[in-house]
Parts: C-alpha cells; sequence; structure tokens
C-alpha cells in the first residue's frame, strides 16, 4: 500500500512539473513584433507625382506636374481610441507643362492645408486612412506675355485612395474629383476652374521621419532577441521537466 502511494506521489509531482514548464512556455513563448505607430512629429519631404485636370477658355486639359511636398506632423493623439496624427503641408514645389508653356505650383502663403493620419482600429496606427485640403498657388503662362499667378479659396479635397500602411508612405495615392470644379481667382471672363486631381507620393527623401523609423527598427531587433532567450527558457523548461518526469515513474 504505502509503496503504491509512493508511486501514485511520484506521479503526481510529475504531472505539477510538466504542467508548469507548459505554462512557463506560453508565458515566454516569443509573442508578434509590436504593431508600427506613427513616427514621431516631424517634417518630411517627398516626392509627388501626378496630374490636375482643368477647364479654361482653351477648353479642357490634364498637366503633368511632378517634385516633392513637404509635410510637417503633429504628435500623435487620440480620438475615441483611435490615433490621429495632424499633419499641414507646408510647402509645394510642383512644375509641368500647359498647352500655353511651363505651369509651377507651390503652396499658399495664406491659407493653410491642414490634414492628418487617423488609424482605422484602435490596436495600432497602421492601416490608416489619411486625407489633406490643399491651398495652392499656381504660376502659369499669360497673353501677351509674362505670367499669372492664380490660387483657389476654395480648397482640394484629396484623399488617399487606399489605407496606409506606413509613413512615410512607400506609395500612396491622393485623388480629389470636386463637384462643382474648384474654382482658380482671379476670374476672368471663361473661369479656370480644377476638375480634378491625382498625386501619388513615394517614400521621404529627408525629414525627422526617417530616424524614428531607424529607432522602431532597432527597437523590434531588440524585442526579437529578448523573446528569442525568452522561447530558448521555456523549451529548457520543458526539457527539464520531461527528465523529472522520467526519473519519478522508474
Amino acid at each position: 500500500m504505502i509503496t503504491r502511494l509512493s508511486v501514485l506521489l511520484r506521479r503526481s509531482i510529475a504531472c505539477s512539473a510538466l504542467l508548469a514548464a507548459l505554462a512557463a512556455i506560453a508565458v515566454l513563448a516569443p509573442r508578434d513584433a509590436a504593431v508600427a505607430s506613427f513616427p514621431a512629429a516631424g517634417t518630411d519631404v517627398v516626392p509627388a507625382t501626378g496630374q490636375v485636370s482643368i477647364t479654361s477658355r482653351i477648353g479642357t486639359e490634364t498637366i503633368v506636374l511632378t517634385g516633392t511636398a513637404t509635410i510637417q506632423r503633429q504628435p500623435t493623439h487620440l480620438e475615441s481610441g483611435f490615433e490621429v496624427q495632424t499633419a499641414e503641408v507646408t510647402a509645394l514645389n510642383l512644375t509641368g507643362d500647359s498647352v500655353t508653356g511651363p505651369v509651377s505650383v507651390g503652396e499658399s502663403q495664406t491659407l493653410t492645408s491642414n490634414g492628418e493620419l487617423r488609424a482605422l482600429q484602435t490596436s495600432g496606427s497602421y492601416p490608416a486612412s489619411s486625407f489633406f485640403n490643399v491651398y495652392a498657388t499656381i504660376t502659369a503662362p499669360a497673353s501677351p506675355g509674362g505670367s499669372i499667378v492664380l490660387t483657389n479659396s476654395t480648397p482640394l479635397h484629396m484623399v488617399a485612395t487606399a489605407p496606409l500602411n506606413s509613413w512615410p508612405p512607400l506609395s500612396a495615392t491622393y485623388t480629389a474629383t470636386p463637384s462643382p470644379c474648384v474654382p482658380l481667382i482671379p476670374v476672368f471672363p471663361k473661369t479656370i476652374c480644377v476638375t480634378s486631381a491625382s498625386f501619388t507620393l513615394s517614400g521621404g527623401v529627408g525629414g525627422i521621419a526617417e530616424l524614428a523609423n531607424v529607432s522602431a527598427a532597432a527597437g523590434s531587433s531588440r524585442s526579437a532577441t529578448w523573446e528569442i532567450t525568452l522561447g530558448a527558457a521555456g523549451a529548457l523548461a520543458l526539457l527539464g521537466a520531461a527528465w523529472a518526469m522520467r526519473r519519478l515513474l522508474r
């Protein structure tokens, strides 16, 4: 009877050791990498390529523009549990050619082109929606010679066509199809009006965001190393429990 109780006791201890090891593995096992977050507040200069369609006294025209956009972002804050980062287009440096000659586009000197990045779920920053209300200054050829400066007093509401998964974006297209069209001032006998616009931002060429991403990458590397260490510790705990069970069941 004593021998039977002794065997049952050893088996009970062995089972307890195995369960403890499994619990340790559950706690120590590697977890998924941290969810990516919006970068720290900063300014980014990003390449921009796109086109703007207009109507004027000479008809309808689509002007292809290339250059850069400078975007300044504020610190991230929460709105109803969702991360939001307000942003502003502080400079535009775009050029292209119209049927009447070269055209350049800059940011308005009197109106602010505000926008935002907004998380689509409460568990992290991405995927995120984004938009910018753009006020521009357009310099275009004028007849009979010289140039004219045009602006828009109604914002061009540019919305990202797909959720963003990073910032600066690897590639993000923003479009606007205003109805009615957005007029450019001053008004001539035939109003010049923007009927559509589409621009793609593709990766940063400068700014604080790159530094934030480097820091995040280093943090992810440290996290991965720590998780590998914890996983190895869990495996050793399981091996130790198995050895103890074999000893106790002899």
